[in-house]
């Protein structure tokens, strides 16, 4: 793969460290490290050999490692995997997107796009939207009320559309129970 640069390493306290984003290093870096080295005496004359170990991590997108022979070997190693793993999509973060139309609920109205998500996600929002505004809802606040009927709406007409179906509900399993000596 050709990269488009060369990654900029530095010593670091237990091998070397680049840095290729301006900030949050401690969540965005590439590393390297001697993991194992030693003689092999295997064969004659015996010889050196060393394993240095190379990791990629951007935290919540991609965490990717390696092993190389030698330390040019897994530098190219972590370069290429940090150059290939920037260019994938970006996960989504479904709890951040609940939380944030949740929190906005009362001072904005939801996404355009809210019910064309699926079951699953409306189903978070609406759990969260009742652990967080029980309350609210119950005393008949209009936003959150009609909120919360036009998820139960769309989560019963997906249910009755065969789109959905309601997860069975948790049944905990008999338990031994040691009788206790007198």
């Amino acid at each position: 793969m050709d990269v488009p640069a060369r990654l900029k390493w530095r010593k670091g306290a237990d091998g070397f460290i680049a840095h290729p984003t301006a900030t949050d290093h401690h969540e965005r870096f590439a590393s390297l490290r001697l993991y194992n080295s030693g003689w092999n005496t295997d064969v004659t004359p015996p010889r050196r050999f060393e394993s240095w170990l190379w990791l990629v991590k951007w935290e919540g997108w991609f965490v990717e490692h390696g092993y190389w022979d030698n330390k040019q070997g897994a530098a190219d190693k972590a370069t290429e995997a940090w150059w290939r793993c920037v260019q994938t999509d970006i996960p989504r973060d479904v709890d951040m997107e609940v939380a944030m139309i949740v929190a906005r609920a009362l001072v904005m109205p939801v996404p355009n796009s809210l019910f064309g998500e699926d079951a699953n996600f409306l189903q978070k929002v609406n759990w969260h939207l009742h652990e967080v505004y029980r309350h609210e809802i119950a005393a008949g606040v209009p936003a959150l009320k009609n909120l919360s009927e036009q998820l139960s709406a769309e989560l019963f007409r997906r249910r009755e559309a065969g789109e959905y179906k309601e997860p069975e509900p948790y049944q905990s399993s008999p338990t031994f129970r040691r009788r206790r000596r007198r």
